[in-house]
Formats: C-alpha cells, sequence, structure tokens
C-alpha cells in the first residue's frame, strides 16, 4: 500500500510537466498493461434506448497484461468528446458537487489502440516473451450514468497483477457513448424513469454482459486483436465481474443469469431484479462507502446469497468518489468534498488489493487472503454485515 514517502514521490513523478498536462502514475504490478478498444455489434438485439438505430452497439476497453519493460506509451485519458460532456455535467451540479476538473489535461502510461476496423500497430507487443500467457479473464460494468473512462486507471492498476480486464460502456445508460466513426449514444431518461424501467435496464446491462463474453469465447479474431500478444484468457466458463453503483448490481445480476460468471463485486450499488427473491449461489464481496445509506437496501437479499459472502465499508469514501475523479481531483488539486476524503491512490490500492484476493477465491479456490478479517495494513476497511443503522 503507498502511503508517505511513497505516496508523495507517486504524486510527485504524476505531476510531470504541467504545461504538457498531468500524467497519471504508472501501473505498480509486475506487468505492464496494453489498451486496447472495440465497438460490438450485437444484431440480435434492438437498441432500447436510442432512436434510429437498428441493433444494440457497445464499447469496450480490454486491459492486458505483458511483461515489465515491453511498452512505453501515453495515451489520453479520456477522448474529447467524452470529458467535454462530463466536465460540464461536473460543473453544472448544485453545490457542493460542482466540480471543476479539466479532465483533458490527464495522461495515461498505457499503450492504446482502437482496433474496430483492424489489426493493432505492429509496433505493440513487440518484446512481449513468446511463451503463451493465461490470466484470469475479469469484467467490470461502470455505475449508471457514467462512461466507462472513469474507471481506466483504477483498472489499469488492477491488470497490472495479472488480470485481463474488460470494461463495458452501456448506451443511453452512459452520459455519452462515442463510437470509432464519431457517432454518440446519449443518455436515456428511460433507463431510470421507474422502478420498472431500471429493472428493464439491468436485464439489458445484464445481456451487454453475456453478449461480450459470447463474443470473446468464440471470436478468435476478436480475441486476436483486443488481448496483446502471446496472452489468453485461462477461461471463458469461470469469469469474475465486478462494477460499480448500478455496476455492482449488473454484476450480481449477471452471476444470477449467466453460470459463466463465478463471482461477483458490488462496489456501493443497490440491488433491483430477480435476485432479490431468488437470491444466488456464487461468491460475493459487498463494498459499502463511509455514509452507509446502501447496504440497508442489501439486507432482504443478504440471507439469499448461498455462496460466501462478505460485506466491507471504506472509512473516507463516498459514492461519486469510488472511480478514478478522487484521484485526478488529488493531482490536480481540486477540491472535491463530495468524492471523499480519503486519498485517491489509497482508495485504487485498495480496491485492488481486496479485489484480487477475492477473485483468487472465487475463480481459484486460493484463501482469503485480507478477506479473512482486519488489516492493520489497511486501517480504512472495515468488516461488517448490512443493518438499518449503519
Amino acid at each position: 500500500m503507498m502511503r508517505g514517502a511513497a505516496l508523495v514521490g507517486a504524486i510527485a513523478s504524476a505531476l510531470i510537466s504541467l504545461a504538457q498536462g498531468i500524467l497519471l502514475p504508472s501501473p505498480p504490478g509486475p506487468y505492464d498493461v496494453t489498451l486496447r478498444t472495440t465497438e460490438l455489434n450485437d444484431f440480435s438485439r434492438n437498441e432500447t434506448y436510442a432512436s434510429g438505430a437498428d441493433h444494440r452497439r457497445i464499447m469496450v476497453s480490454v486491459f492486458s497484461p505483458i511483461p515489465k519493460g515491453s511498452e512505453s506509451c501515453e495515451s489520453i485519458y479520456m477522448p474529447d468528446a467524452v470529458a467535454n460532456y462530463e466536465m460540464k455535467y461536473y460543473s453544472s451540479l448544485p453545490a457542493p458537487a460542482n466540480i471543476t476538473l479539466d479532465i483533458k489535461q490527464f495522461k495515461q502510461q498505457v499503450c492504446s489502440v482502437d482496433v474496430t476496423h483492424g489489426k493493432p500497430h505492429q509496433n505493440l507487443d513487440r518484446q512481449a516473451v513468446h511463451n503463451t500467457t493465461s490470466f484470469p479473464l475479469i469484467f467490470f460494468s461502470p455505475g449508471h450514468g457514467g462512461p466507462r473512462f472513469w474507471y481506466h486507471f483504477m483498472l489499469q492498476h488492477f491488470a497490472s497483477y495479472g488480470y485481463i480486464v474488460v470494461l463495458m460502456d452501456h448506451p443511453g445508460d452512459s452520459h455519452i457513448v462515442e463510437f470509432p466513426d464519431g457517432s454518440t449514444i446519449l443518455y436515456s431518461p428511460d433507463t431510470s424513469a421507474t422502478e420498472d424501467a431500471i429493472e428493464r435496464n439491468l436485464l439489458v446491462r445484464t445481456a451487454d454482459a453475456s453478449f461480450t463474453l459470447d463474443q470473446l469465447s468464440f471470436n478468435c479474431t476478436l480475441r486476436h486483436l483486443v488481448f496483446s500478444s502471446h496472452v489468453r484468457a485461462e477461461s471463458f466458463e469461470r469469469v469474475g465481474i465486478w462494477g460499480h453503483s448500478f455496476g455492482g448490481d449488473t454484476a450480481v445480476s449477471a452471476n444470477l443469469e449467466d453460470k459463466r460468471f463465478s463471482g461477483a463485486i458490488n462496489l456501493d450499488g443497490y440491488l433491483y431484479g430477480r435476485v432479490q427473491k431468488d437470491g444466488f449461489d456464487r461468491p460475493a464481496l459487498f463494498i459499502e462507502d463511509d455514509d452507509g445509506l446502501t447496504s440497508p437496501h442489501w439486507i432482504a437479499t443478504w440471507p439469499l446469497i448461498r455462496g460466501y459472502r462478505q460485506m466491507l465499508r471504506l472509512k473516507g469514501t463516498l459514492h461519486y468518489g469510488l472511480m478514478d475523479d478522487r484521484l485526478l481531483a488529488d493531482l490536480a488539486g481540486v477540491d472535491a468534498p463530495t468524492l471523499g476524503s480519503i486519498d485517491g491512490l489509497t482508495l485504487i490500492e485498495t480496491f485492488t488489493a481486496y479485489a484480487r484476493d477475492f477473485f483468487e477465491f472465487a475463480l481459484h479456490g486460493q484463501g482469503l487472503g485480507l478477506l479473512e478479517g482486519p488489516s492493520p495494513e489497511y486501517p480504512q476497511v472495515v468488516f461488517d454485515e448490512p443493518r438499518e443503522d449503519q
């Protein structure tokens, strides 16, 4: 865990040449990471939330681990169209939630290529080892309204410890999704107008996850494009999934609806849909922010989780800061009290550490590690259970 001098050093290294932008820290794990993005087209489904679209289109970001020293690239953190929308949105919120943050100043230390229309750049993976290495496959679903880019640094950080990570956008649910041809799908109020609408949207999101897993399982060409050279998923039948807010509910729903998903992490998301009455039998980690408003909504479902279950509460966190935004605000020197008081790098390192131990348990049957109980290394993590008086 980064603390003290190490944390100061990480932030100092990130603030390289403000005139050229703020460079986010390099991934800390034993691997470097590549990032490939692509559009996926599901012709079996109509597009529910965009007029004029005749089928469902989604965008994914895929992070793959590669040997240290294989790559040295800088990429923009968020594309201009998405960044402009998000900056306008957050600056327009009522105080104190309004945040003025220049997202376009941030750069990420990752080689990023869109592979929608063909092969990645030939120089990518040029120093990768020749032996194929298998890594666990982990999906991630963003919160309601949140474009996937808000989780790019956190998931690059996680992937650097030896995971292939697939991060999905959910068009109509996200504020904005931009496709490689420049077209966009904006947020639709139909995704959340009523509880019935929310539950319909949950099924759409769950189908997005299953469709993406289908494509990776059966489309060899797609796998060649989105995975780094000499990297493969260890299994398409035992896959982990986590998500933030409504993405956490999506992770739980995917475990209920698609048996290939074998463990769920819910970052502070309410539960909707069938799981409320049916429960599910896969391992589940529920993480709540420090305001205690979410876990009362887990009480009824808690006894219906028939597999391993654990709830954690993170001191100093707030719901909308459970993304990269807490770190970006720290690095830019922006006051953002509604994102929590915890340091952004500490938050991401905590997520990464507990997620690794959870997925090693859920996918490989390893010991619980940090989930055995409180750790002096992570005093901000409180072991708890859902109750009304959080």
